[in-house]
């Protein structure tokens, strides 16, 4: 279904930029062309929230540096998404197994877990499972919850930025 997939807008989430690549590859071959990628969960983060971005698919890896996988779907969860998760991975079964519990546990929708390398039948697979699980957006600006803001704080995810308010006479 090329003409519905170039209307998906997928974040990719992986901390290696030829695998980032990769993916973009597959899924442009398949007519996904609204593709935005992330290196890490705080790009992620700064990538979801930005005013007016809303993404249908999400593919997250899960051992990555620093901000792992879980972590990043944890912060995605408090964000309240309506996007669909798919977890990319390398690691054993029984890892990806406690992972896709999380994403379930922490009510986003999983459409499926995915052993590198991604190839266009394994993004068939999901494809079908996001599409039979889709749910209209609310088209609401996601708003991160309040007892998250001083964690956000320590882990530097936030950049205050002043607008100088001056009165000329």
């Amino acid at each position: 279904m090329p003409s519905e997939n170039a209307r998906l807008a997928v974040l990719v989430i992986d901390d290696q930029s030829h695998v980032r690549d990769w993916i973009r590859g597959v899924l442009g071959g398949m007519g996904i062309t609204q593709v935005t990628d992330a290196s890490d969960g705080r790009e992620a983060l700064a990538r979801v929230t930005r005013p007016g971005v809303q993404f249908d698919l999400i593919l997250c890896d899960l051992g990555m540096p620093g901000r792992d996988g879980i972590e990043t779907i944890r912060s995605l969860a408090a964000l309240g998404l309506d996007s669909a998760v798919a977890i990319l991975s390398m690691e054993e079964e029984r890892l990806i197994e406690m992972a896709a519990m999380l994403v379930e546990g922490q009510g986003l929708r999983l459409v499926g877990a995915i052993s590198k390398p991604l190839t266009a039948e394994k993004v068939d697979k999901i494809l079908e499972r996001l599409r039979r699980t889709r749910t209209p957006g609310s088209g609401n600006p996601v708003v991160a919850p309040e007892y998250d803001l001083p964690a956000a704080f320590v882990r530097r995810e936030l950049r205050l930025m002043y607008q100088p308010k001056v009165e000329i006479r």
